[in-house]
């Protein structure tokens, strides 16, 4: 309410459809200046998860990847002085609760690989896709 003396902590969150099947969400300071890590999945969990941290790529693969890249899910963390404080979710919906907490915790940045997991990258995790809440309405 107006004029208590408590502080408005919650975080704001802006989205955008690009295309019929691509769109992303985002959270948090998502400033370009900042240090971004971003790990993308295959939709074949048993294929390659990519890590692309500050110009260097890390790819751990097996299978051997394919002239086009296939890489449609990702979670784009940008980070100051080790601490996550904005999350992209590139074609992830209906995470952004999960954004919220990693952003407001002191989440562990060792293994990104780690901390996207927390996204379901690989599924919905119990939670909506874009394509199904769409055809429910």
């Amino acid at each position: 309410m107006v004029g208590l003396k408590k502080p408005y902590t919650h975080q704001s969150m802006f989205w955008s459809d690009l295309g019929a099947n691509l769109g992303f969400e985002a959270i948090g300071l998502v400033d370009s200046t900042l240090e971004t890590v971003g790990v993308f999945a295959r939709d074949d969990p048993e294929k390659a998860t990519k890590v692309v941290q500050a110009g260097s790529e890390q790819e751990a693969t097996k299978s051997p990847s394919s002239e086009e890249d296939d890489f449609k899910h990702g979670v784009i963390f940008y980070v100051k002085e080790k601490r996550i404080v904005g999350v992209l979710l590139w074609n992830l919906f209906n995470r952004i609760n999960i954004a919220r907490k990693v952003i407001n915790e002191d989440v562990d940045t060792t293994d990104w690989n780690e901390v996207a997991k927390l996204f379901y990258i690989y599924g919905n995790g119990g939670e909506e896709s874009k394509e199904e809440s769409k055809e429910s309405q």
